[in-house]
């Protein structure tokens, strides 16, 4: 289950792109860096680091 900070996040990008994530990864793919690809970046990052403090807490 996503965290609350990257859920909204996620949504944000979705809101401003009119694309769901996994559309926009797939669609970054093929084009040249740039916003898009900076901002799914951070935000892969910001999910990876909240799962990371997540799992110590729960054991």
């Amino acid at each position: 289950m996503p965290h609350p900070t990257s859920a909204q996040i996620g949504s944000r990008i979705e809101e401003l792109y009119g694309a769901s994530l996994t559309d926009l990864d797939a669609h970054v793919q093929d084009q040249p860096v740039g916003m898009l690809a900076a901002l799914l970046g951070s935000h892969d990052r910001l999910v990876f680091a909240e799962q990371t403090i997540t799992l110590p807490r729960a054991a």
